[in-house]
């Protein structure tokens, strides 16, 4: 394949001499001799220049219209285009010069500019239109058409102030006019908008609104405006620089700039747009094309020594030239043409794939098919743009691209069986034809992955020796298995492997198996559709033993996963991914088979009873009896028997009082079982710490076994009320060390001095006491004091301390004079300081409290007092007749100044007031 760069426009000649006439010019006047002037016969030149299919219009500069038939012919190897003079037509108007042509082709007029005027003529006969359907317009200095719209043409004319806005069909309509104060020397139009420039600046023109934006300046001394309407309606514009070069701007609809900018070697002269190329003509007499997508030049045409180009002029509808392309664009000068053939976009991109410029061939695919008819059929241009990047990818890999490869293979969607028969020792399935003959032919030279990784190497690197060749080779084999395995599994989650999943999770399963990874695990343990001899096959070629186990147990083959199992931890097998003992009662407990647990209970019991006994734990079921099941595990000694009853307490929350004390036998066997001097050792550094913790507190940070087997027995006794305390008790007869257990054992019995002496004496754990006291409730007193007699009855000088201390903290719990009594004499003061401090401050405390009690209640009664006095004072006289007043009691005469009146306003005496008759209150 040729390395080279692709030439999208071809330039071809026009072969036919035009049919320009001879006209006179008058030569200069001899001055020596004082001569006449003498007329020189020259020439009309071509000054306007229109194609509309395979016809050729052309404007002279002497006022006349030609119009040429083409044909497209080769003369030895030169391709040129040949044209017969069809009509030739004297537009009349003297020998003025045509300056523009626009045809509509759907009509089939053209509208001319000569001499300032704009008429409208057949494009067949070119007679006038009738000035009834199409008056001339003048005066104009320029005018454009919108070559998107066919018809009818949108057509704006410039004339001196003013934009005047229509139609060209079968007539020529001029609807209105917009002020445009500066005019306008060149203009093109796309929908409503037209970039125009007057001699200073550059404008965008909104004709259905007037609006109008200036955009930038430019130097008219230096060049001509020049436009040109892009793709999606932008424009690029031409702008020059004083060392004569030619800048591009590319600015939007709405004036805003866009994309990047365009250099020119030198300044354009005229502007055409062919997608998806700009391309220019320049004042050096060349031609440069762009890509206008990404702004590279893409091709320079260098014109003939002979032929000075004028002006190039963008065809408003091209010629198909059968094999060749597209001409659209013409180039003329004085006296003759030529035009620009542009290959079609598929055959640029087909020869940039032969060339391996695999990333220009995408890009400009990409663009093509943005420009098709967006009414098109989407899955016929899915389809195609899929097949080129499916022919570009298999580039990739015969280059060893890999990464780049897997990027197209997932644009266009490729069979994943087209890719694996690169590699056959991975497929195992005879190769699918392609759908593209270019790639199925391809296939069939390529070889293997590791044809192509050889011949690549040896193509790139022609003196790299033997050792080389196998290093590279090694990397590169290995990125296309990984570029393999990414698009497998894309093509499996993807909709591509709909009808391909047997051959892309085999494929996969092996290439899993190759590179010892756990992929094929999640791949095994998931939905697979793995093919089952092959895999099978493959899987015991690697040894990976786990795997074929899952692949079995996957497809229902539970017995033969199973012996797999059972050889892994046997050590008759070897798989250093192979989890042990536990996946293998975690199957048979998920199976909940009655069979198969009593096949493999013992086996598994024998190997390890702990994780055995999940068998009967982790059973949905309950086929089995706990009293089966301690039958079966009673062989296998106390570990097992110890986990099945914790399953049974702890997680389904028997609270039979048997299952709790057998439990708690256990538990005491595990600490009693570890040697006395290591529970000695416990206790002594138990007594040796400063200050010292409660005994759980000192257990639970250590992590020797005896230390757990007793926190483990502590906290089983502390929290279970089912259990048999006088039996255990008994069993703790001949235990001496295990105090803290006889403390709680007591305890939980209501014997709560013999606790308080264990824990406080024998296990001195003088903080669980303490706080076993204080959570006694009512019996608090009680015990704070009996514990108090403990330490005091103990002898022991070094418990005197924690007596003092019972004292200073709960000195309301104690009567002060009966603990004075009890104190011993040898007690030094400073002992008892704490205590005696808070006995006092607590008496003066109260004896000043109750100082203001009474003081408020005195002031409370003479409150009251006072109050009986304003009421009794409040209360009307009583008037007391001559005669004296008889009490209503006892019916003598009331002869002293006190007595009392009843409610009903009897008078009686005082002490007749509580004899007074019943239902009269005072």
């Amino acid at each position: 394949m040729s390395r080279g760069e692709i030439t999208p426009f071809k330039l071809l000649g026009f072969a036919t001499e035009l049919s320009l006439e001879t006209i006179s010019d008058t030569a200069p006047k001899n001055i020596v001799f004082g001569g006449r002037p003498t007329p020189l016969p020259t020439k009309a030149t071509i000054e306007a220049i229109e194609l509309c299919d395979t016809s050729l219009y052309i404007g002279t500069s002497d006022g006349h219209l030609l119009q040429y038939a083409l044909q497209y012919t080769s003369v030895s190897d030169d391709k040129v285009l040949t044209g017969s003079l069809r009509t030739k037509k004297y537009l009349g108007i003297g020998r003025r010069k045509v300056h523009a042509i626009i045809a509509a082709p759907v009509e089939a007029k053209l509208a001319v500019l000569c001499d300032y005027a704009v008429k409208v003529y057949h494009a067949e006969t070119l007679e006038a239109a009738s000035e009834s359907i199409a008056k001339p317009v003048f005066p104009v200095a320029c005018f454009c058409a919108d070559r998107h719209v066919q018809s009818p043409l949108p057509v704006t004319f410039a004339k001196r102030r003013v934009l005047a806005c229509g139609h060209l069909g079968d007539g020529l309509r001029v609807e209105k006019e917009i002020p445009l104060p500066n005019g306008a020397l060149m203009m093109v139009q796309h929908g409503p908008r037209i970039c125009a420039a007057d001699r200073e600046h550059y404008k965008l023109i909104n004709t259905a609104t007037g609006e109008i934006v200036t955009l930038f300046p430019y130097d008219l001394n230096l060049q001509r405006p020049v436009a040109a309407v892009t793709e999606d309606g932008d424009y690029l514009v031409v702008t020059a620089t004083h060392k004569g070069q030619g800048l591009g701007l590319f600015v939007s609809s709405t004036g805003e700039p866009i994309h990047g900018t365009l250099e020119w070697s030198a300044i354009p002269l005229s502007l055409a747009f062919q997608f998806p190329y700009v391309v220019a003509l320049l004042a050096n007499n060349t031609i440069e094309i762009h890509n206008v997508f990404g702004q590279e030049l893409v091709q320079v045409l260098s014109l003939p020594e002979h032929f000075k180009a004028q002006f190039m002029r963008e065809a408003t509808f091209g010629m198909d030239v059968a094999g060749l392309g597209t001409i659209r664009i013409v180039i003329a000068n004085a006296e003759t043409l030529l035009t620009l053939c542009m290959q079609p976009l598929d055959a640029q991109i087909g020869a940039l794939l032969d060339m391996h410029k695999v990333a220009k061939a995408v890009a400009l695919a990409e663009q093509a098919m943005q420009h098709e008819d967006p009414d098109g059929d989407d899955s016929i241009k899915s389809a195609k743009l899929e097949a080129l990047y499916q022919r570009a990818g298999f580039i990739y890999v015969r280059d060893t691209l890999f990464q780049e490869a897997f990027e197209l293979f997932q644009k266009g969607r490729v069979d994943p069986r087209l890719i694996l028969s690169l590699f056959p020792g991975i497929s195992g399935y005879d190769r699918t034809s392609a759908r593209d003959p270019t790639v199925e032919k391809w296939l069939e030279e390529f070889g293997t992955i590791d044809i192509i990784v050889r011949d690549s190497i040896i193509r790139d690197y022609p003196d790299a020796d033997d050792e080389t060749i196998q290093s590279f080779g090694e990397a590169l084999v290995g990125n296309a298995k990984e570029m393999l395995e990414r698009y497998l599994r894309y093509a499996r989650t993807h909709d591509l492997g709909s009808n391909r999943l047997e051959e892309i999770d085999t494929a996969l399963l092996k290439m899993y198996s190759d590179s010892s990874r756990k992929d094929i695990y999640q791949l095994l343990e998931g939905e697979n559709h793995c093919n089952f001899e092959q895999s099978v096959a493959y899987l015991q070629k690697t040894q990976r033993f786990y795997a074929l186990s899952l692949l079995y147990k996957s497809t229902g083959h539970e017995e033969e996963a199973l012996d797999i199992w059972t050889s892994l931890v046997s050590n008759e097998k070897h798989d250093p991914d192979f989890p042990g003992i536990p996946l293998i009662v975690d199957y048979l407990a998920l199976k909940d088979s009655r069979d198969l647990i009593l096949k493999y209970s013992k086996w598994v019991l024998e190997k390890d009873p702990i994780i055995g006994v999940q068998l009967f734990t982790n059973s949905a079921s309950s086929s089995f009896t706990d009293e089966e099941v301690f039958e079966r595990l009673r062989p296998y000694g106390n570990v097992a028997i110890k986990s099945y009853l914790e399953y049974l307490i702890n997680v389904q929350g028997k609270s039979e009082a048997n299952l709790h004390t057998a439990l708690a036998k256990l538990y005491i066997s595990d600490v009693t079982d570890t040697s006395q001097e290591e529970l000695a050792r416990i206790h002594q550094e138990y007594h040796s710490q400063t200050p010292r913790p409660s005994f759980r507190s000192f257990l639970t940070p250590r992590v020797d076994v005896t230390s757990i087997a007793y926190r483990r027995l502590l906290v089983f006794l502390s929290e279970s009320t089912h259990y048999d305390a006088a039996d255990l008790e008994v069993v703790l007869t001949d235990k001496s060390e295990l105090y803290a257990a006889k403390a709680i054992l007591s305890m939980k019995g209501n014997k709560h001095i013999q606790a308080l002496r264990i824990l406080a004496l024998e296990l001195e754990d003088h903080r669980s006491v303490e706080m076993f006291c204080l959570a006694a409730g009512d019996r608090k007193t009680v015990l704070l004091i009996e514990l108090f007699r403990i330490y005091l009855s103990s002898g022991r000088e070094d418990l005197a301390v924690y007596a003092a201390h019972l004292l200073s903290t709960y000195t309301t719990e104690f009567n002060v004079r009966e603990i004075l009594d009890t104190i011993p004499d040898e007690w030094p003061l400073e002992l008892l300081e704490r205590f005696l401090m808070s006995t006092i401050s607590g008496t003066i405390h109260e004896r000043r409290q109750s100082q203001i009690v009474r003081a408020l209640a005195r002031g409370e009664h003479l409150k009251s007092h006072a109050h009986l006095i304003v009421e009794t004072q409040s209360l009307p006289s009583i008037p007391i007749p001559l005669q004296g007043v008889t009490c209503v009691v006892c019916g003598k005469n009331l002869s002293d100044t006190r007595f009392s009146r009843l409610l009903s306003g009897d008078i009686v005496h005082v002490h007749c007031s509580g004899r007074r008759e019943k239902g009269q209150a005072p």
